[in-house]
């Protein structure tokens, strides 16, 4: 029986190394190139074929979406599965739309869990991720829509208003620039506040910027 052959990429030393005694590890897998940077995962995945590589995100050079958008482009038969210290949404997304087979924590990986993607994948499970990753990004989601939804319940001038404290403008401030008297403005905070079900000012302005709420400084523009 073909071996499944195993290229890493990553460009932590101590992380390689891991992942290089695991994979040797693996019952009929051969590790078959490490590299630590974009440019040698494109090498490797050109010249080697592996038929997967793991690859990080976070590269000093290309980043793991770029690596696996060039392949996809390319349609090179090898598996890249995402790996990665962080679990946000744009770096699971990002290479899973690109065309990555599956994408993995690196605080999940154990050699049971690599022996079960790899398996999984060769069986047509794509993409893969964890069970505990796809709760993760389910329970984000709902909590996005819930917040979209809180946000949409703001009038426009509560929306002025909130844009206003998320850059850190006092209510003196606020009254000045919308024309309104300071005990309108605090009225409007406190309903803000209410709707979001934030308790300070402090939460008010971490939620905004959290949220995505903000994109310019509405005192100037920029």
């Amino acid at each position: 029986m073909k071996e499944t052959t195993i290229a890493v990429v990553d460009d932590h030393r101590l992380i390689r190394e891991g992942l290089r005694v695991m994979v040797s590890s693996l019952e009929g897998c051969s590790l078959v190139a490490i590299g630590s940077t974009g440019n040698e995962a494109l090498r490797i995945a050109r010249e080697v074929e592996p038929d997967f590589l793991f690859l990080d995100i976070e590269l000093p050079d290309l980043s793991g979406i770029a690596v696996a958008g060039r392949l996809k482009e390319e349609r090179s038969a090898v598996r890249v599965v995402g790996i990665s210290a962080f679990d946000l949404r744009q770096y699971v997304y990002g290479v899973l739309s690109n065309g990555a087979a599956g994408f993995v924590r690196k605080e999940e990986v154990t050699e049971a869990l690599l022996a079960r993607l790899v398996r999984e994948v060769l069986d047509g499970h794509v993409p893969w991720i964890s069970h505990d990753l796809a709760q993760s990004l389910v329970q984000e989601q709902l909590r996005y829509e819930n917040n979209r939804v809180k946000l949409e319940s703001l009038s426009p001038r509560e929306r002025e208003v909130l844009d206003f404290v998320a850059y850190g403008v006092d209510n003196s401030e606020i009254s000045d620039k919308l024309f309104i008297s300071d005990l309108t403005v605090r009225n409007h905070v406190d309903n803000i506040r209410g709707k979001l079900e934030v308790r300070t000012r402090a939460e008010l302005v971490a939620w905004a910027w959290i949220n995505g709420v903000v994109k310019q400084d509405p005192r100037t523009g920029a």
